[in-house]
This record gives structure tokens, C-alpha cells and sequence, in this order.
């Protein structure tokens, strides 16, 4: 079967020219990522895609991703080629004493949007789920039925944009840390929390940063975090970009992803929940550039 008719009925191709690999190693490779990330890698099943965040010792997140264990010694992680660099340089401060080792897979992907519910049965997918094919492509799908092929003989010169994508996910209320927001929020205010992400273990015990995460969850009361919002600017907006509340000049949230949309632009950002509900928010310290509120599809305050 060819490869492409696994998953390409009724679908949109979207290159995913936008995210990267990393490849955990080693006999250690399970006990060596479950003291870094925010999920549980031990209760990890086989080919089952889970999302995380690793963070500093402060809680805040390097970087979010999703994982998949292939097996006891080898477990994949894709996230955004931003944060790639900034991901490994700081597994690689700790697995120097773990046997295991970092690599990067040199795969090429295509993500396949409104497929059809019944895929051919060479994918036999459940909703988040991996299999890898005969000829060791690695197939993904998520949980609104879209797929994703990843290989090392995809075409590399498709000049198409991810943007497409990158909008299904903001859509879906996934913040994709990048190398501008590094650092800066603790996984709860990228909604890692909920039902619907489903990031963080509070039951796994130790890992980098989880006094901070843990003690958030037990004692305290996240001020701000990810929401959808949707705005028309002539300026391009990146992440990183603060937000202002009307009227005032101190910053309540920045952008998390922003998309371009027929002149239109779509954005996951995180704010307080007062100046949302009350003031607004606006792109600019004088409130000239507003921000209009979109729903999530799942609850935050569950």
C-alpha cells in the first residue's frame, strides 16, 4: 500500500516542516526522562502519545512536547524545532549520569487534517496513538481524528506553509512553547492541567521543578493562563508579544501562537483572568489593538 493512502483520503497535506525529533537512548532512558518531565513515562503504554512539559528547577518549562515509548529503551519526543535545541541542552545537563544517551531522528512529516473517522486498517489507530509501519515510517493520531506520516523519504521540497496546521492546534487550545517564551511559564498556565492535555502527573513523584509545579496544584490558584483569542493587525505578531489590559502600561499576559488567517489573526495567549473579564485586552499599551475572546473546546476549571 502506498504510503500516502494510508491516511490521505479526504484530507487536507499539511507539511510539518515546523516540529523535530528527539530520541531518548538507553537502558535508562524511561528512569532517566521520568525524573525530568511533567507525565509519567513508567505508566507509559507502548505506542501511546502523551503530552509533557520539562521545566527548570523553579518550575518554569523549557519546553512542552508529546511523547511516545517504543520501548523500554527508546522513547521519541516531538515538539517545535524552536525549542529542540533548548530541550537537549537541558536533558543534557542531567543524562550524563544515566545510561542513556540524546539523538535526533532526521524524519520528514506530513499532517493529514480532516480525515475520514475509518482509517485503512494498515494505521488501526486509536484516538492518540503511534504505530510504526512495515518499512519503519512512524504514523501519529490525534485525538480529532487528524494523522500524521513521518519518514525519512518524505519529500523535502514542499514550499507549503504549516500554518494550516499550527491552527488546527491553536483550534484545539495546544500552546507550543517557543525559544521567545522559554522559561517563562510554569505548565499550569499553558493548561497542562486539564482533562483535555492531560501534561502533568501529580502522582508520579519527583522530577525537576515539581515542588513548584505540585505545590501550585495543592496550595494555590493559577492567576493566569492559556486562553484563544482572535484580532486584526496589520503588524505581524509573534510570540513573546506582551498584552496590556485597556488603559494600562503593565503587562498581563503575552502570546503563546499566533496565525494569520486571510488577513485575520488567531491566537493562543496567556492572560490574567481579570483583565479578560473586566478591562479586555489589547496588543498595545494604548488600546488601539483589540483582543476579541474565542473558546476553548474543553474546560479549564475543571
Amino acid at each position: 500500500m502506498n504510503q500516502d493512502s494510508a491516511v490521505a483520503t479526504a484530507s487536507t497535506i499539511v507539511p510539518l516542516s515546523h516540529m523535530g525529533w528527539l530520541q531518548v537512548s538507553g537502558p535508562d532512558a524511561v528512569k532517566f526522562l521520568q525524573g525530568q518531565v511533567t507525565c509519567d513515562v513508567a505508566k507509559l503504554q507502548p505506542l501511546a502519545i502523551q503530552h509533557g512539559a520539562h521545566c527548570t528547577a523553579k518550575g518554569r518549562a523549557v519546553a512542552n512536547f508529546d511523547l511516545i515509548k517504543l520501548d523500554n529503551e527508546t522513547l521519541l519526543i516531538t515538539l517545535p524545532l524552536d525549542t529542540l535545541p533548548l530541550l537537549e541542552k537541558s536533558l543534557g545537563k542531567y543524562i550524563v549520569f544515566s545510561k542513556a544517551s540524546l539523538s535526533r531522528p532526521q524524519w520528514l512529516g506530513s499532517g493529514y487534517i480532516n480525515c475520514t473517522p475509518d482509517l485503512p486498517p494498515v494505521a488501526g489507530l486509536a484516538p492518540r496513538q503511534a504505530a510504526r509501519l512495515e518499512n519503519g515510517d512512524l504514523l501519529l493520531q490525534r485525538a480529532d481524528g487528524a494523522t500524521e506520516l513521518w519518514s525519512d523519504a518524505l519529500d523535502a521540497s514542499a514550499s507549503d506553509s504549516p500554518a494550516p496546521w499550527q491552527l488546527r492546534d491553536i483550534n484545539m487550545g495546544l500552546g507550543w512553547i517557543t525559544s521567545a517564551t522559554s522559561e517563562t511559564f510554569i505548565p499550569q498556565e499553558l493548561n497542562l492541567q486539564t482533562a483535555a492535555i492531560d501534561g502533568i502527573s501529580f502522582t508520579k513523584g519527583c522530577y525537576t521543578g515539581q515542588e513548584i509545579v505540585a505545590r501550585l496544584h495543592y496550595k494555590g490558584k493559577v492567576k493566569r493562563y492559556l486562553q484563544r483569542f482572535a484580532c486584526v493587525s496589520a503588524s505581524a505578531i509573534k510570540p513573546g508579544d506582551d498584552l496590556y489590559s485597556g488603559g494600562g502600561s503593565q503587562s498581563v499576559g503575552c502570546v503563546v501562537n499566533a496565525v494569520e488567517v486571510d488577513g485575520n489573526w488567531q491566537l493562543l495567549a496567556v492572560a490574567t483572568e481579570a483583565s479578560v473579564a473586566s478591562e479586555g485586552v489589547y496588543l498595545d499599551q494604548e488600546s488601539k489593538i483589540a483582543l476579541q475572546t474565542a473558546p476553548l473546546p474543553y474546560s479549564v476549571n475543571e
